[in-house]
């Protein structure tokens, strides 16, 4: 069986194969980043409110080694895609660059600490990640060699 995490921002049609595929018992849901009801976490909610992160960590700490082994330089210009992609939107207003780099860490720590013990085999987005938390999911999956 498939566990997979799943990342999206409409309510999409498209949803629905996941849905029957999860019924079916073909794969299992480790988390949804969701619009819609009854899932995980509500995705605007969970990118752009750190609180909700914080909540989640708190609930459910991620494991002291939940930051794989990545050089600085590489960490580094994946924060400033980080940076650059959440400091657009709105609910970044009023934070400055050192909490934008401390919610960089947290992510990668949360996304990372799911994927690996979760033992998730795949992410499936619906969009190109683009908000900054999704960015960090997609990064984290890949150098876990996770398929997106």
């Amino acid at each position: 069986m498939n566990r997979i995490v799943v990342w999206c921002w409409p309510k999409d049609p498209s949803l629905v194969p996941i849905e029957t595929l999860e019924k079916s018992g073909e794969v299992e849901v480790v988390a949804w980043f969701s619009r819609g009801k009854k899932k995980t976490q509500l995705t605007k909610h969970f990118a752009y409110q750190p609180e909700l992160l914080l909540e989640e960590m708190k609930a459910h700490p991620p494991s002291k080694n939940a930051i794989p082994d990545i050089p600085e330089g590489e960490l580094a210009v994946e924060f400033q895609h980080f940076h650059d992609l959440y400091s657009r939107v709105n609910y970044s207003k009023g934070q400055d660059y050192f909490q934008h780099l401390n919610l960089f860490h947290l992510y990668y720590q949360y996304f990372t600490s799911m994927l690996t013990e979760g033992k998730v085999d795949t992410v499936i987005f619906f969009s190109a990640p683009h908000a900054g938390p999704d960015m960090i999911l997609y990064r984290a999956a890949k150098r876990l060699g996770v398929r997106t």
